[in-house]
């Protein structure tokens, strides 16, 4: 089979119909009789003796599709960012901030995974960075990136028109006027895509998420989130605590609100927070609210001795007991 493709091309190859392929006989199983008088497995079709002209109107060849189940479809890849509706509905699937940066992560991984499968059939051979993207561990630079992405999402799905302003932009805070932003105020700056509190300790010799923390909005299930990640992280403590740990890194419009609101959901918070409750006393005797007798109707006394009393001349020792 190998000697006749080698050998030959598909121009020179024709299609031979079921009812006139000879093969057909002996994978059906005839009968000898059967076979005997049809000659066909000995000499071929009978088309073939005839002028090679003739063949394409004898033979009926069947046109294979592009749809038809028979027909094996080139593997393809293709690599598509992830719709609005998409990354919405992965946020809103985790209750966890740490898992959902996972699967972001993750999704990261793939997407990154794809392209470079289809760089690798472009090329004869991988990069040491491309090498390393198959390892099956998640790095902390993997997970950052996640991060980076999500807030960036959020951004600019609640400020679209502050976002989309450049960082270096001197009439930034004007037009945020104009536009009637609440986040005026904080003299907001984009840096490296994310919308950043822009203040006047630049100089400080703090951490850069510190002295610019990255704005969030009071309203965002991803904010909910971060809020109950920091919630657990401080030990469950109060309002002004978690607000206090979240500006190191993050400034949500209105804190105090979203913080109180997420607290407010916390189980374990509400727990604490319930007040004991006071235990029945029980009832009182009948002894105690009969009005039957005064007190002290009857009254005992004993005395246990000895008691040196003088009789004469001689004192003798007794137990005294009375009773009135």
């Amino acid at each position: 089979m190998t000697i006749i493709h080698d050998g030959s091309t598909p121009q020179q190859w024709s299609y031979v119909n079921r009812e006139d392929n000879p093969a057909h006989d002996g994978s059906k199983g005839l009968k000898l009789d059967v076979l005997i008088k049809n000659d066909r497995w000995l000499t071929g079709p009978k088309f073939l003796w005839g002028e090679e002209e003739c063949w394409l109107a004898m033979v009926e060849i069947l046109i294979l599709r592009d749809e038809d189940l028979e027909v094996r479809k080139k593997n393809q890849i293709y690599v598509a960012s992830a719709s609005r509706d998409v990354m919405e509905k992965l946020m809103m699937y985790y209750s966890s901030w740490w898992k959902l940066k996972v699967a972001v992560s993750w999704s990261l991984r793939y997407k990154r995974y794809l392209k470079n499968k289809i760089l690798q059939r472009r090329e004869s051979s991988l990069t040491k960075q491309k090498l390393q993207e198959r390892s099956s561990h998640l790095t902390l630079d993997r997970l950052r990136e996640a991060e980076h992405e999500i807030l960036r999402y959020v951004q600019m799905r609640e400020f679209p028109e502050v976002i989309a302003l450049r960082s270096e932009d001197e009439r930034l805070v004007k037009r945020l006027m104009k536009m009637g932003a609440s986040i005026t105020k904080l003299n907001p700056q984009v840096h490296d895509g994310l919308l950043r509190v822009g203040g006047r300790i630049r100089q400080a010799p703090l951490s850069y998420d510190l002295k610019h923390p990255v704005i969030l909005p009071y309203k965002h299930h991803v904010t909910d989130l971060i809020i109950k990640d920091y919630h657990l992280k401080v030990g469950h403590m109060g309002q002004e605590s978690v607000l206090s740990s979240l500006r190191h890194k993050y400034w949500i419009l209105k804190g105090r609100y979203a913080v109180r609101q997420e607290l407010n959901k916390c189980f374990d918070c509400q727990k604490r927070k319930v007040k004991p409750t006071e235990q029945f006393m029980a009832e009182l005797p009948k002894d105690r609210v009969t009005p039957s007798e005064p007190p002290f109707t009857y009254v005992g006394i004993d005395c246990f001795g000895p008691i040196e009393v003088k009789q004469g001349v001689t004192l003798r020792g007794m137990a005294a007991s009375s009773h009135v």
